[in-house]
């Protein structure tokens, strides 16, 4: 038992990502190095550019798994605060792309703030639910502020307008609220009266 909580890394779980990103890898290459040369003359651009991608995500695997998760929690209203920041930032001067303003472009780099927001959504609802663990059956105090939070979000998202990523969060959020241990009664009102918007 004491040898199991010492050992707070899954390395099934751990082999079978890397697996994964090898898999993913191959079939890069395999899929795009005859268009990459054709088009371009360089049969590995493709491969170099998803390369490239996957150590940038290792890395962020890396320091996750090192550094404590109290860590990621203690600033979870920053994360919040950041994301709410770039969903402005993206609105006012991001960068439209299919009648869609998703976008935040720095020199060459492009990405998209909703991915971000997302971790900050997770981190921020979890520290949320621990510290109001003992007042979850009181929807003003445990869902009601979680919900507004995640209502200016959403009105944020819909502006780009981005509707698949404003479900995937409200699924996400709905994970949490259930694993915490949130009234289902309560999260179902919640999801009735969200229907017609």
């Amino acid at each position: 038992m004491r040898k199991k909580e010492e050992n707070r890394y899954d390395y099934v779980v751990l082999s079978l990502v890397i697996l994964l990103l090898c898999f993913g890898l191959v079939m890069v290459y395999s899929a795009s190095h005859h268009v990459a040369l054709k088009r371009f003359g360089d049969e590995s651009l493709f491969f170099r550019r998803h390369f490239f991608r996957v150590a940038i995500g290792l890395a962020v695997l890396i320091i996750a798994a090192v550094v404590p998760y109290k860590f990621w929690l203690k600033g979870a209203k920053f994360w919040l605060l950041g994301g709410l920041g770039l969903l402005i930032w993206v609105l006012a001067d991001g960068v439209e792309k299919g009648n869609a303003q998703r976008w935040i472009q720095i020199y060459s780099l492009r990405f998209q703030p909703v991915d971000f927001v997302r971790l900050a959504v997770i981190l921020y609802l979890s520290d949320a639910m621990i510290r109001k663990r003992e007042v979850l059956g009181k929807w003003n105090l445990s869902l009601a502020p979680q919900l507004l939070v995640l209502g200016v979000i959403a009105l944020l998202l819909t502006k780009q307008p981005d509707m698949g990523s404003v479900i995937i969060l409200f699924l996400i959020s709905a994970v949490i609220f259930i694993t915490a241990g949130v009234n289902p009664l309560q999260l179902g009102l919640v999801a009735l009266a969200g229907l017609p918007i």
